[in-house]
């Protein structure tokens, strides 16, 4: 096999796979927070294969990235991955290229604020990582316009079946926002109110905050 067409393959598969883990991770997130397995606490280990998940996307784009820079056919250098747009192959747009681009950069912002969740406020947490929608999305649109491999039944099923579920979560979780906002306040979760002193004779019980939510 010749070395452009080892990179080629690379390249490839681990776009396929980043973008696979890229879905699993966001179909987790939203089973553990839209509770359709069930009220919190969620299960420790569902949390952890939401955050494996999300590391492996990553270590997979990283492998994308580094093939396509080491691919003599693409010639891409490294302002090419970074700058949207810029990239420009035969037979391609570069909007189609740049989606790519856009949804690495929006993968990185969300993988850096997990890195940094106890640091940043949990509402600005939480607003960062709705951006792993548009992971998916652009992702998605990126694997249609670019990838040699779309029109493949297998990689075709995977996708569509991926993306459907993902899609069925989304829905759950909806539904279950809008039932909380119309649930009496007394029916909701209350968390403790750390700055009141509590009466010698009422036991204080502790707040957990949730686990990683979407």
């Amino acid at each position: 096999m010749e070395e452009q067409q080892i990179f080629w393959y690379a390249t490839r598969s681990a776009a396929l796979v980043c973008w696979i883990f890229a879905m699993l991770s966001v179909l987790v997130g939203l089973l553990l927070s839209s509770r359709l397995l069930g009220r919190r606490p969620t299960v420790p280990w569902l949390t952890d294969i939401h955050r494996a998940l999300s590391w492996l996307a990553n270590a997979f784009l990283l492998v994308h990235m580094l093939s396509l820079l080491a691919d003599p056919f693409v010639k891409f250098g490294m302002p090419d991955l970074l700058v949207p747009g810029l990239a420009s192959v035969p037979g391609l747009t570069r909007t189609s290229i740049g989606l790519g681009v856009v949804a690495a950069w929006l993968m990185a912002i969300v993988q850096l604020s997990s890195l940094l969740k106890g640091r940043i406020p949990q509402r600005t947490w939480h607003t960062i990582h709705l951006l792993s929608f548009g992971v998916v999305i652009l992702g998605g649109l990126h694997a249609v316009q670019t990838g040699s491999e779309i029109d493949n039944p297998i990689v075709l099923a995977i996708g569509t079946f991926t993306i459907a579920v993902v899609a069925l979560a989304l829905v759950g979780r909806i539904v279950r926002l809008r039932q909380h906002a119309a649930a009496p306040v007394s029916d909701r979760p209350q968390r403790l109110n750390t700055n009141s002193s509590a009466s010698p004779n009422q036991p204080e019980t502790a707040w957990h905050p949730p686990a990683d939510r979407f």
